[in-house]
């Protein structure tokens, strides 16, 4: 959006300390806010001060880009855990030793993706989820040990 070797823009000047205060709120702001944090910025400053509007923008498309990126890094960690799950065993022609695992493991994948997605709501007001965001590493870790442990027994135990 904005352009530092536009020759229009170098005739203004660096902008005022207030306005590079504001966007470096809406930064600051996107961090913990992704999606409200830029865009409460944007609307209240709009009007006010072209380079507000422009950084706070910024800011927000920032927000929306690791939105898509963290919805699409589960869909992929799905993918891979029940690739696990399914095809090695098939490949390998050997039953998994533990097939209740498969279901720890997708509930505890299942229980840090909702936790890691549960930081969105954290953008909208809603703090009661914050201290459990923390969590959704403890569970992927958990679906990966799950899925770790019955291949290696797979693959080590012997036919027969």
């Amino acid at each position: 959006m904005s352009n530092v070797n536009d020759p229009a823009r170098a005739s203004e000047g660096p902008p005022p300390k207030d306005a590079t205060n504001m966007a470096m709120l809406a930064y600051v702001l996107g961090i913990f806010f992704p999606l409200l944090g830029p865009l409460l910025i944007w609307l209240m400053k709009k009007d006010e001060n072209a380079f507000i509007a422009d950084q706070s923008k910024e800011a927000l498309n920032w927000g929306i880009t690791m939105g898509i990126c963290y919805v699409v890094c589960a869909i992929l960690t799905a993918v891979v855990i029940a690739m696990t799950f399914r095809l090695i065993p098939v490949l390998e022609g050997r039953a998994l030793p533990w097939p209740r695992l498969r279901a720890v493991a997708f509930w505890a994948l299942t229980a840090g993706v909702l936790l890691r997605t549960a930081e969105t709501l954290l953008g909208f007001g809603w703090v009661s989820p914050a201290p459990a965001v923390a969590l959704s590493g403890v569970f992927v870790w958990a679906a990966i040990l799950c899925a770790g442990a019955n291949l290696l027994g797979a693959v080590v135990r012997r036919p027969g």
